[in-house]
């Protein structure tokens, strides 16, 4: 992740990208950098855009128009420091860890029929597949792109694109997952003939 930081300043701070104080520093002083190497050369972060609560700030913008094509609602909860993410498909919760970056976790039983508030306190599990991130763009971005796959998934998984190494790995387990669907359709079928229902009825 690249920051922004003056030249000119003796504070050392440094701005992610959309904060307000980044946007007052003159083209002439105005610098970015590899998140490292702001740090590296005595750079501290921003107490306006640093953590969860500033990573929102400055991203509200983006958190308010995500996946037009898809449901998408959050929180940002002051106490716990954490910014939670209802979708169609999901529940999410994304904080940061200083040091590692933000961390995105999943509602381990998701059901749409639950209060956003009571899902705010149901068991999460880390997503395996995302690593820490300083970037919290990426992370909705994730969270989005989830959402679109499921719905394409309903539909017909062969539809899923394969073009990146991740994205041919989900297909894989898109396909793995619909062949034992199709097994236990059949194994369910098998199992009503032998009792005698009537072919009609299963329909």
């Amino acid at each position: 992740m690249r920051v922004i930081v003056s030249d000119a300043s003796r504070k050392m701070v440094y701005h992610r990208s959309g904060c307000i104080y980044a946007s007052r520093i003159k083209d002439t002083h105005r610098m970015t950098l590899k998140l490292n190497d702001a740090a590296r050369h005595g750079y501290h972060e921003c107490s306006c855009c640093s953590g969860t609560k500033g990573a929102v700030r400055v991203s509200k913008k983006v958190l308010d128009q995500a996946g037009p094509d898809i449901a998408f609602e959050y929180l940002y909860d002051k106490r716990s420091d954490t910014l939670f993410i209802r979708t169609e498909f999901g529940f999410w919760k994304i904080y940061h860890r200083t040091g590692y970056g933000f961390l995105l976790y999943h509602c381990s039983r998701y059901e749409r029929a639950k209060t956003f508030e009571s899902l705010m306190h149901d068991i999460f599990h880390r997503q395996s597949d995302v690593l820490a991130d300083e970037s919290l763009l990426k992370l909705i971005h994730y969270i989005v792109e989830h959402d679109r796959a499921k719905r394409i998934i309903l539909e017909d998984y062969k539809k899923l694109p394969q073009r990146t190494k991740k994205q041919k790995k989900y297909y894989k387990k898109a396909e793995q997952k619909a062949r034992r669907l199709q097994i236990k359709r059949v194994d369910m079928l098998l199992d009503c003939l032998k009792k005698g229902i009537p072919v009609q009825q299963l329909a």
